[in-house]
């Protein structure tokens, strides 16, 4: 089971609220004038493992055909691809100034792909998505837009096969002068294994109907997809937890058997706190396998438009892992939902682990 979330992979690939940048309607998913061409001439950086060499044919994402690497990813290795962003390339009806689909293999490996730039800031924004080619297209398994010096996005991935670094970038104010070199970098993700013994925190406060905490509704098809509840007593769970550099911590609920008032059965909201210099959380969900697939979102406190990322809303399978980024001293709201495919085995348990630490790009 697949919810292709067009809209979100590309606006909502912002790692918070202002990543994105540019206008409401950017347009790179509904262009109707069918595939641009790229008219910049070939990138050549002298970097990494891979450079850009087909910049007038590679964007993949409107059409065009990615390039192919040769890179081979395993656990253990780190690969660099570098391309530029050219403004020659603008294209004032989709709305993007450059995009860029790079391919590779990987042997079945997690990947953690951080990209980094010196001029994006000279964008509306600059977005990484990382991809799963199949037969049937390109799927996004992790996304990031550039905020603090770099883009993120993690792939929680143990099947081998054909990936895809797609880069976007939007147009600020006014374009830059001259191409913007960018690095991509893939490698080993972090440790954050599955917390043992007692939690931090359990959830306490869902009520008799289990309708207290949810205040986030999702409905993928809708417009905004993600939105406050209608209820007014609904809030998070007061956790007073604070997230410190690499000191793990494990929240503990129940998804409870009620009906899906959205596209999600039993919904469940936790707020946190970040301590000092946490700017990254990965967020490790699992629960006991069955005819349930939960899925786990992470939003700045008190504003459900700063999506910070959510695991891969694909499948069911029993464990779903991603980073969340967030300004310094945030306060959060973890969001966990049994998606509504006719889910028979709730309640179920589940425990979601927080990683933070300090990164620095």
């Amino acid at each position: 089971m697949t919810r292709a979330r067009q809209i979100l992979l590309f606006l909502g690939a912002c790692t918070f609220a202002a990543a994105c940048g540019g206008d409401d309607d950017d347009g790179i998913i509904i262009a109707d004038s069918g595939p641009t061409v790229d008219s910049a001439p070939d990138a050549n950086l002298g970097c990494g493992d891979f450079e850009e060499a087909a910049d007038a044919t590679n964007d993949a994402l409107l059409g065009g055909t990615a390039e192919a690497s040769g890179i081979t990813f395993a656990a253990g290795d780190t690969k660099v691809v570098c391309g530029v962003i050219d403004p020659a390339n603008m294209d004032a009806e989709v709305g993007v100034v450059d995009i860029d689909g790079f391919d590779f293999e990987n042997a079945g490996a997690p990947m953690r792909v951080v990209m980094r730039s010196e001029g994006a800031e000279e964008l509306g924004g600059l977005i990484l998505l990382l991809q799963v080619v199949t037969e049937e297209g390109a799927g996004t398994v992790g996304s990031g837009g550039f905020v603090d010096g770099y883009a993120l996005a993690n792939g929680n991935v143990t099947e081998p096969g054909t990936y895809r670094f797609s880069v976007f970038a939007l147009p600020g104010e006014e374009l830059p002068a001259a191409p913007i070199a960018y690095q991509l970098e893939v490698s080993d993700p972090f440790p954050c294994e599955a917390a043992a013994g007692d939690p931090n925190y359990v959830e306490a406060k869902d009520g008799s109907r289990s309708r207290r905490n949810d205040v986030v509704s999702i409905d993928w098809e809708g417009d905004p997809s993600m939105k406050l509840t209608r209820a007014t007593g609904d809030a998070p769970e007061p956790t007073e937890l604070t997230l410190e550099v690499d000191t793990p911590v494990l929240v503990r609920g129940t998804s409870a058997d009620v009906a899906a008032n959205d596209d999600y059965h039993d919904k469940d909201a936790y707020l946190l706190a970040l301590g000092e210099g946490v700017n990254e959380v990965d967020v490790r969900l699992t629960w006991p396998n069955g005819d349930i697939d939960m899925d786990v979102l992470t939003f700045l406190a008190d504003n459900v438009e700063g999506d910070l990322g959510g695991g891969t809303l694909i499948g069911t399978m029993e464990d779903e892992l991603f980073t969340a980024r967030a300004p310094a001293d945030a306060s959060v709201w973890l969001w966990a939902g049994a998606y509504n495919d006719a889910a028979t085995d709730l309640p179920v348990d589940y425990d979601i682990t927080l990683c933070p630490r300090s990164f620095t790009p």
